[in-house]
């Protein structure tokens, strides 16, 4: 599932994502409540469909050679991993997720991301574009070329609304 968040709040923008596979448009400035209204009943359409949120798939294996105490991975079923930088709209989310009794987990820069992502199981990501260190595209990259992680849905959360921004959104999975 792709939910696409953009300044760039007009009818043929709109279209345009929904033609190339988003399955979601909000356009900015935005309402958290929309947000968490959209997230919501993404969830609970996954949860229709699938089993529940809190029995997420095991997508967390061992490459092989490698010996790894498994006591150091905490696996973390149904949560998910919100990586953004702004603090107060970290906050909106992290509140409003919560308060439906979903799991958040919150970092700041793309490498905590990343970090998060090697020791927890999560079952949606969402990431802002513009954050330290590693920006969003760049998570969005590792995430979508590391077969461990390739499958769990990712939203990407982003002022930036030009064509080329949300092309190199899609293109990256």
């Amino acid at each position: 599932p792709v939910f696409v968040f953009s300044g760039m709040d007009n009818r043929l923008i709109q279209e345009q994502c929904i033609e190339q596979g988003a399955d979601r448009f909000i356009g900015k400035p935005f309402d958290p409540e929309l947000v968490l209204d959209t997230i919501s009943q993404f969830l609970t359409s996954q949860r229709e469909q699938s089993e529940p949120i809190s029995e997420a798939p095991e997508i967390f294996q061992e490459p092989e050679n490698t010996q790894k105490d498994a006591s150091s991975i905490s696996t973390v079923s149904g949560s998910i991993l919100l990586a953004e930088d702004d603090e107060l709209l970290a906050d909106i989310i992290v509140h409003r997720l919560s308060r439906e009794g979903l799991k958040v987990e919150h970092v700041r820069t793309g490498e905590a991301a990343i970090s998060a992502l090697q020791k927890n199981q999560y079952c949606l990501i969402i990431l802002d574009v513009k954050m330290p260190i590693f920006d969003g595209f760049e998570v969005l990259h590792r995430v979508r070329n590391n077969p461990n992680f390739q499958n769990i849905p990712v939203i990407m959360l982003t002022a930036m609304g030009s064509e080329k921004d949300i092309v190199r959104g899609y293109d990256l999975g």
